[in-house]
C-alpha cells in the first residue's frame, strides 16, 4: 500500500468517527431541513395559487378598464357635443347683443 492510500483510509477513518461522535447533531440538522424543505414546499403551492389569482384579477382589470376607457370616451363625445352647443348659443346670444 502506498502511503497516499493509508493516509486517505486515515482520513476517511477520522471523519467516520467525527461523524459519528456528532450523530445527534447531524440527525437534528437533517431533521431541521426536511422540515425546511417541507414549509419551502408549501410556501410555493401557496405562492402559486396567489400568482394564479393575481393573474384572474388582471384579466378582470383589463377588462374593466376597456369598459372604462369605451364609458369615457362616450362621455368625452357627448360633453364635446354640449361645449360646442353651448358655444353656439353664446355665439348667436353675443352676436344678438352685438346687433342691439
Amino acid at each position: 500500500m502506498k502511503i497516499t492510500h493509508i493516509a486517505m483510509l486515515g482520513l476517511a477513518a477520522f471523519a467516520s468517527y467525527k461523524a459519528y461522535q456528532n450523530r445527534d447533531k447531524i440527525r437534528a440538522d437533517f431533521a431541521e431541513t426536511l422540515t425546511a424543505f417541507d414549509r419551502a414546499q408549501v410556501d410555493s403551492e401557496i405562492i402559486q395559487d396567489q400568482l394564479q389569482i393575481i393573474a384572474q384579477q388582471a384579466n378582470l382589470i383589463h377588462d374593466y378598464k376597456k369598459d372604462l376607457t369605451y364609458k369615457f370616451k362616450l362621455i368625452n363625445k357627448e360633453a364635446q357635443a354640449r361645449l360646442n352647443e353651448i358655444n353656439q348659443r353664446m355665439e348667436s346670444w353675443r352676436s344678438g347683443q352685438d346687433q342691439v
